[in-house]
């Protein structure tokens, strides 16, 4: 009855102490161990996960439950409890209790299974100042990708030598203050994570800063230029995409315009030719081709000895002609 007794009165207060002791934490992924420290070797050996059984052993033979089963392995002499690969659901209240013909043992274990923080990212949102006096201002926030354990998670801002707690951050902009830098860092019991930040980058979060505006600006008006300058040659027929001609880089040479001289004199003979005997202020007829063809400096084909001789031809036929009409005699091609 006294053995009862006592029983009952450990398992009482072993259970009000596990309940306002700190757990015992763990990463997801590795292994913990649980080891009792008892003054006699047990005989009879039983854990308890949450009020469930986990694992026995009666003397002889052990017995693993449920889903600790190919994880959890015991030591028979010491009761020492190993679990490898734990899970998220291998938090809770771990019980062991231990017999043998002299002592009854039993130990209370409270584990809470966590993940690794992840790296934190910060955003920026710019603000106006209160007051016309006060300039720009901005509030940074941390934040990690949520877990289980997002209760135990802590972040805190280093800023100008300050360490200052929470997720959000408020700095000043403008001037120097772009250049400052202020670091978050994320953790839990078991791990930590930091992330910088450029006050700058701001601008590129929140809005464009003079620098990129002034550089979007310039572009615009580059290419604004290129397009009126194709415009403006192709309306005006400057040929500045154009293919040139062996015609016009003739005449954009001195010999071109040589050429142009020739043909303007040889012209106006041309005209004193055919105003000779008109009688009457009525124009000869004349002979179609080739009398009617007249000395142009672009015959084809032809060499200047030879553009000569064509010239004093044509002149003398029409001197014949003109003389017999002023006589009366009609030409050979009117006859």
């Amino acid at each position: 009855m006294a053995r009862y007794f006592l029983t009952c009165w450990c398992v009482l207060t072993c259970s009000l102490q596990v309940f306002g002791q700190t757990p015992s934490y763990f990463l997801i992924g590795q292994t913990f161990h649980l080891k009792p420290i008892m003054s006699e070797q047990p005989d009879k050996i039983l854990w308890k996960h949450n009020g469930k059984k986990l694992v026995e052993f009666n003397g002889k033979e052990e017995h693993v439950y449920g889903q600790h089963q190919h994880r959890a392995t015991l030591d028979w002499i010491t009761a020492e409890l190993n679990i490898t690969h734990v899970r998220y659901e291998d938090t809770g209240v771990y019980e062991l209790d231990a017999s043998n013909s002299n002592m009854v043992y039993q130990f209370f274990y409270r584990l809470q299974v966590i993940g690794k923080v992840s790296k934190p990212t910060i955003t920026c949102t710019v603000r106006k100042g209160d007051s016309d006096e006060s300039g720009p201002e901005a509030t940074l926030t941390c934040s990690a990708e949520s877990t289980r354990s997002e209760s135990l998670v802590k972040y805190e801002w280093q800023s100008g030598g300050n360490v200052v707690p929470g997720q959000k951050l408020t700095i000043p902009l403008g001037d120097e203050h772009d250049n400052q830098i202020h670091t978050c860092r994320v953790n839990n019991p078991l791990s930590n994570e930091v992330e910088t930040f450029t006050a700058r980058s701001c601008y590129s979060d929140g809005g464009l800063s003079v620098g990129l505006v002034v550089g979007i600006v310039v572009v615009v008006l580059i290419i604004l230029s290129v397009v009126l300058g194709i415009l403006f040659c192709k309306r005006a027929r400057k040929g500045c995409f154009a293919k040139t001609s062996k015609g016009d880089v003739e005449k954009q040479t001195p010999r071109g315009k040589e050429q142009d001289k020739k043909k303007k004199i040889f012209h106006e003979e041309n005209l004193k030719l055919l105003t000779v005997g008109d009688s009457g202020g009525k124009k000869p007829k004349w002979p179609p081709s080739p009398l009617g063809q007249f000395y142009s400096p672009d015959l084809p084909n032809v060499t200047s000895g030879e553009k000569s001789h064509t010239e004093e031809g044509h002149v003398k036929r029409r001197v014949s002609e003109i003389e017999k009409q002023s006589t009366g005699k009609k030409p050979e091609w009117l006859k």
